[in-house]
């Protein structure tokens, strides 16, 4: 066996290795400005709030008009839609201040609490 020809491959597979890594590093994103950030963020729970009370009217409406008792089944769903509505903007509203793993953000500074 030669030594000196598994020692230039290691060698060269080390190197392409690190090219590949240094290519596959993620690039610094551009960080958007708080303003769009918080037109993103109204949108988003305004959208939530608006899909769960469409969902439930639409509900409510194809069953009443199935079942023939205009308007009952539309004001229960309506509600109903209201409170998923609801609960999806609150879903999200917590969601938002959560990291990826599932814990909430530190605040920064040097206040740490005990």
């Amino acid at each position: 066996m030669t030594d000196g020809n598994d020692h230039s491959l290691l060698k060269d597979i080390e190197t392409r290795l690190e090219k590949a890594r240094e290519k596959n590093q993620p690039r610094p994103s551009r960080k958007a400005t708080n303003d769009s950030n918080a037109i993103g963020v109204a949108m988003r729970l305004g959208v939530e709030f608006f899909v769960g009370v469409a969902v439930g009217s639409i509900i409510g409406y194809l069953l009443d008009k199935w079942l023939g008792t205009t308007p009952w089944l539309f004001v229960v769903f309506f509600f109903i839609g209201t409170g998923a509505g609801f609960l999806n903007v609150f879903r999200a509203a917590n969601s938002l201040g959560r990291t990826k793993t599932g814990k909430d953000e530190e605040p920064d500074g040097d206040d740490e609490q005990p």
